[in-house]
Formats: C-alpha cells, sequence, structure tokens
C-alpha cells in the first residue's frame, strides 16, 4: 500500500473471474485502515476481507478453477492459504524473493525472471 492509498484510505479488495478468455470483476470490498473507520465499523485485515469473498462466491455458486493471489495473502495472521486448503481449492500464491516455503515433497517451486 503506497503512502497515497494510506492517506485517502481507498483501497480495494476485489474478485475477478476468467470466463471464455474475458476477466471482469465478480465483487469487491473497500479496505479501511483502523484510523479511517467511523463509530461501529470493524477492522478487516486484506486477507480477512478475501477469505470472507471466496465463502460468499462459493456459497452464491460460483466454481473455481483455480485461485490467484497476491504475497499478502500467505504471509498474514489470516492466512488465505489455510482457507483456500480448507475449502480444497487450487491455488498459486505470489511470494516475496526473501520469503522461505514449505511444500509437498511431489511439488516444486518455479521462477521467472
Amino acid at each position: 500500500m503506497s503512502a497515497n492509498e494510506r492517506e485517502n484510505g481507498i483501497v480495494a479488495v476485489t474478485a475477478y473471474g476468467l470466463f471464455k478468455g474475458m476477466i471482469f470483476p465478480l465483487c469487491f470490498e473497500v479496505y479501511k485502515p483502523r484510523e479511517r473507520l467511523k463509530p461501529g465499523e470493524v477492522y478487516q485485515t486484506k486477507p480477512q476481507i478475501a477469505t470472507t469473498m471466496i465463502r460468499e462466491l462459493m456459497a452464491m455458486g460460483f466454481q473455481f478453477e483455480l485461485v490467484l493471489a497476491d504475497s499478502l495473502s500467505g504471509e498474514s495472521e489470516c492466512n488465505v492459504i489455510s482457507t483456500l486448503v480448507s475449502l480444497k481449492l487450487p491455488y498459486i500464491v505470489a511470494i516475496r524473493s526473501n520469503h522461505g516455503v514449505w511444500l509437498p515433497q511431489e511439488q516444486e517451486v518455479t521462477a521467472e525472471p
């Protein structure tokens, strides 16, 4: 999140779908930093918002062939990866170059420059 995004507090968590070669937004939720919340609003991290979206989309009948997520999704207290595993959804999550990852023996990491 850039300093400008933090100042304005306008950042969205967005779920996109791919259908017959077309990418389109399915839903979005505005993320607000704690200091921007109004009385009565509950703070949620971006990964918490993402996991809620995934569950809501599944409840609406959407089927996931593959979930793609940024590095924040696997590096937070609300781990999106554990949600994807519990829901038995296939996924690819980006990781930062300074982070390690444990994989099952049958999997390997690939990287492109």
